[in-house]
């Protein structure tokens, strides 16, 4: 970039402040204000609308941003409330008329008709090359004293994990994020706290339209060793990859300013009078301490420094941190840059001098058959190379003067597809590995062994770049040939960034649905006596790695990146169908999700409130059972909504209870034996795979029409998927009920004067015949049913977060047991809002009102003949499911919570109110009908007056779109009150 196309924002403060101000448009809110139906918007508009083309994330990966087909660019951070990922930004850019002309023709009549509620969901898939291309994050450690500075590299990974003997990690220092766009274009977008502004986050934005005439295919980002600190200024190299051939080199100034990216969560406003009534009303227990302030960089101004020419399109580009502060050899002899195209793998110094060219070619392959037997004779040649992946290892060595000197490690994977003379010509996938050491490429010897000359580096490195003084525009080759070659297949690559050994890659499988993870550690460094040379030494040989785990998504992935977290290494995945996976690498929960960025689906809005309400109401019927002596008319009123809540049918129509006896007990019976079969046996993991099975269908593919045999059968297969996890929902939640409530009418029996019969059906003799099968079978039945009903039921019935293996880790009182791990996962995968229940308590709230569920059915029944015991052992139990409530608050949203916990005490109310009715005795008394009322009354003031005084926290989430900077440049207005989450930003005139 000349001069004159450089970005600075930095010459006029005044207009700085202004263009600002302007792009920063109002933050979207749901308040009482405001229609509920802005609130439903942006839950389910909050995702990306199409393919999610690329995904990163900062150095500590608690902010991810995402880039879609659609147009936009998605900022998420982790809200340390929810314990799970908000959308706080988007950043629309201007969408094409054509593009956009197209993406709305593919629209039903239908989808028309719904945008008038939810904003339209353009199908923005029929051009793959559109919209977001790559992303990336300006992003660093704080200096530690301790050791080296630690720094992100290429595609939001962590190059440097903590050394050993490192004290500590220090903080994250987040800055810009770097856009780039399919037309070629770079846009910038900084949310740095400008100093002059108010007290709020503002944003500064900035772009060069034409930075690339292609597509910009990847873009990482390097801290600039080259450069000295200059009136508080920081310089971080921008490497571009195009379509048009090239990769530019852009140098980024950026200054540390004290404010964070993103302000964390304020602390909710206490009130004495909330905190007075109810024992301050819910919510105080989901609070936890806020995590400290970050500082942050704030970005300056971008200029073009090198330009890099390659034979074909550039498709991916890394950056290697090498600290070269901590280097005695000059820094333009050493790797800091690659890209690949897919003739092969370029490698670059700072200056942007072309070093090497290296691709998965070797004459003599390390291989080890099936007999064990290793051979070296196997000639491989790749002719076309897809995706590179490169990882970062910081040791510490001793240097002849018995000093400690600070050693970098780089691995560099590279994936081709080619033939090999051992396999009759036949095309595969191989993965090749070199080796780099302080910024020197590693060379095998005779023995195979890897080996780093830095004197015949320098010497080579010297002789290409006094070379490169009458030459422009070549490339260097090297006879360096790959440390090893490992025989796999796959799109895209990524590896292990954490510790000192690599103990993994992540490779798309075939089907573009599954991730593979595969074993690169033949053995870990503490089990040697003598320390290896680096993490080269401690790869598998090629041929006994393994595949570890697969990692199954429902659509196709379009982008991977590994990612470094608190936890540990985790996988970070964008989908075709607009969805963002976090897949957890290690420990515990070891391949599964434990974030989902994408928006809610209208039964995922909907289930939560009405499962609640449907459970109230079948907990507040049974103070009115048919046992207890209301008043006449409020009696029979309230004995009819009894049982419909319990799904009494025979009660409801009047129905014969001898004909309805007998279904019910199969219909019962049947519900429980296919609920335990299917969660045994992983019924609902097994659709899961059909339905992937279908989706990846070569058939299905090619069809045209949705209407196609093909697609009727994918809609099919779909179709049955969700009434099988529909089915183990409801037998979860709403069904327990009135699933014990017959089981215990199935046992209940009295005494008629010619022996026991069944209360339910007077015909049938207790314990005879048909009944004492049905005695037996239930027994065999019931108990290992509820059993199984424990891991399901706390995590609200979504049998996605039981799997089979997990079914029988019953020892729910250990803090990592699988249930209540699974209970967690569930409560923090996806950020609900106001329906967010409370993650540290949610093992303990759902196994409680579990248990109310089960015993109050019974409780009701078998105490029947006896309605004083059969209140008090009713409101004993609604008591504890309120005190509960009240111990451990149910939902993190404090409003919420208000709600559901005065719901709860209204339960015991009526259930207390009950058991004066039975000791008053008299069915023509209205006076505990009004005191039920005047309690409810009061109740109702109460909980108005706690939902006006607690402070509701809103969503909120800022909106940037490109063509109202455009705008504001101009002397134009912003429209402030647009809507936040529209299909993308507006359409251009052009």
């Amino acid at each position: 970039m000349s001069s004159d196309r450089a970005m600075d924002v930095t010459e006029n403060a005044d207009e700085k402040n202004m263009m600002s101000g302007a792009l920063f448009a109002k933050g979207y809110k749901a308040d009482p204000k405001m229609d509920p139906i802005d609130v439903w918007r942006h839950f389910t508009t909050r995702g990306h609308q199409g393919r999610v083309t690329c995904v990163a994330a900062n150095a500590d990966a608690n902010i991810i941003i995402t880039g879609g087909v659609d147009f936009s660019l998605r900022v998420w951070r982790f809200d340390n409330m929810y314990e799970s990922f908000a959308l706080v930004a988007v950043l629309n850019l201007p969408v094409p008329k054509a593009a956009l002309d197209q993406a709305t023709e593919a629209m039903s009549c239908f989808e028309q008709f719904k945008g008038l509620i939810v904003p339209k969901k353009i199908s923005w898939d029929n051009e793959p090359s559109q919209g977001v291309s790559a992303i990336n994050f300006i992003c660093d450690f704080e200096t530690s004293p301790a050791g080296p500075r630690m720094s992100q590299t290429a595609s939001g990974t962590i190059g440097g994990k903590q050394a050993q003997g490192m004290k500590e990690k220090k903080r994250v220092i987040n800055g810009p994020i770097i856009c780039g766009a399919a037309d070629g274009s770079l846009h910038v977008l900084d949310f740095a706290k400008i100093p002059s502004a108010k007290d709020t986050s503002e944003a500064v934005y900035t772009h060069e339209p034409q930075m690339h005439t292609g597509m910009i295919n990847d873009i990482c980002t390097l801290p600039d060793p080259t450069s000295e600190a200059d009136q508080g200024l920081r310089a971080f190299f921008v490497l571009t990859a195009s379509e048009d051939g090239t990769s530019r080199i852009l140098i980024m100034k950026v200054k540390e300013v004290d404010s964070p990216v993103f302000k964390p969560r304020e602390d909710i406003k206490r009130n004495w009078i909330v905190d007075l009534l109810f024992f301050a009303g819910g919510g105080r227990s989901a609070m936890h301490e806020l995590e400290e302030a970050d500082k942050a960089y704030q970005f300056v101004s971008m200029e073009d420094f090198r330009e890099l020419q390659h034979p074909s399109p550039v498709f991916e580009t890394h950056c290697l941190d090498l600290d070269f502060d901590n280097m005695e050899d000059d820094s333009k002899r050493l790797v800091a840059f690659i890209t690949c195209t897919s003739e092969g793998m370029f490698l670059w110094n700072v200056d942007g001098d072309n070093l090497a060219f290296l691709k998965v070619s070797t004459k003599s392959a390390k291989v080890h058959g099936a007999d064990g037997a290793i051979t070296r004779n196997n000639v491989i040649e790749c002719k076309k190379h897809t995706s590179v992946a490169s990882v970062i290892k910081r040791t510490t060595a001793i240097n002849e003067y018995g000093e400690e000197k600070p050693r970098v490690h780089a691995l560099l994977f590279l994936h081709g597809t080619g033939v090999s003379t051992n396999e009759s010509d036949q095309t595969y996938g191989y993965v090749g590995v070199w080796g780099i050491q302080d910024g020197i490429l590693g060379q095998k010897d005779k023995r195979g062994a890897l080996i780093f000359n830095q004197a015949r580096h320098e010497s080579f490195v010297d002789e290409i770049l006094n070379r490169k003084k009458n030459q422009k525009g070549q490339h260097e080759t090297t006879d360096a040939e790959p440390l090893c070659v490992y025989q796999r297949t796959g799109d895209l690559l990524d590896v292990d960034q954490s510790g000192f050994s690599t103990k993994f890659a992540l490779q798309l499988g075939e089907d573009q649905s599954t991730v593979d993870m595969w074993s690169l550690q033949a053995i870990a460094p503490g089990s040697l006596v003598v320390e290896p040379d680096g993490p080269g030494s401690l790869l598998v040989t090629p041929g006994k790695e393994e595949l570890l785990l697969q990692f199954a998504h429902r659509a196709r992935v379009a982008d991977i990146i590994v990612v470094e977290n608190a936890e540990g290494p985790a996988m970070l995945t964008g989908c075709e169908d607009g969805s963002v996976f976090a897949w957890d690498l290690d420990g515990d929960d070891k391949g599964q999700i434990y974030a989902e960025l994408r928006s809610l689906t209208a039964l995922e809005i909907i289930m939560p409130p009405l499962v609640l309400f449907i459970t109230s109401a079948q907990l507040l019927s049974f103070a009115f059972g048919p046992g207890i002596p209301w008043q006449g008319d409020v009696h029979e009123n309230a004995k009819l909504v009894h049982h419909i809540c319990i799904g009494d049918i025979n009660m409801v129509f009047e129905v014969d209870k001898e004909m309805i006896f007998w279904p019910e007990m199969i219909c019962i019976r049947s519900a429980m034996l296919l609920f335990m079969l299917t969660a045994v046996f992983g019924l609902d993991e097994r659709m899961d795979d059909l339905v992937a099975k279908g989706y990846n269908w070569q058939r299905y593919r090619d069809e045209r029409y949705s209407f196609g045999p093909a697609h009727l059968l994918v809609k099919l297969t779909t179709t049955m998927r969700t009434a099988t996890y529909l089915f183990m929902q409801l037998c979860s939640t709403v069904l327990v009920v009135p699933m014990m409530k017959a089981v215990a009418n199935a046992v209940h029996c009295i005494d008629q004067g010619e022996g026991l019969v069944v209360k339910a059906a007077p015909t049938v003799q207790c314990f005879k015949g048909r009944h004492l099968q049905l005695t037996i079978s239930l027994s065999l039945l019931v108990f290992p049913f509820l059993f199984m009903l424990i891991p399901f039921a706390v995590v609200g019935g979504d049998a996605h977060y039981v799997p089979s293996n997990c079914l029988f880790e019953w020892k729910f009182w250990q803090k990592k047991n699988a249930w209540r791990l699974s209970a967690t996962r569930k409560a923090t995968t996806l950020h609900l809002g106001f329906l967010h229940v409370n993650p540290h308590y949610v093992f303990v709230s759902l196994a409680v009102e579990l248990a109310g569920k089960i015993a109050l059915p019974v409780a009701a029944t078998l105490m029947a003949a006896q309605p004083l015991t059969q209140m008090i052992l009713i409101s004993t139990l609604n008591f504890g499911m309120w005190f509960n409530s009240m111990l451990h608050a149910p939902y993190v949203e404090r409003k919420f919570c208000v709600v559901v916990q005065g719901l709860k005490l209204l339960i015991f109310v009526a259930a207390a109110t009950g058991v004066l009715t039975v000791i008053h005795n008299d069915p023509s008394s209205f006076l505990s009908v009004k005191i039920l009322l005047g309690a409810t009354l009061l109740l109702i003031i109460m909980i108005s007056l706690q939902l006006c005084l607690v402070e509701s926290q809103k969503p909120c989430a800022k909106k940037f779109n490109i063509e109202d900077v455009e705008n504001a440049k101009n002397g134009g207005s912003v429209d402030e009150e647009a809507p936040l989450l529209e299909g993308a930003g507006a359409a251009s005139k052009e």
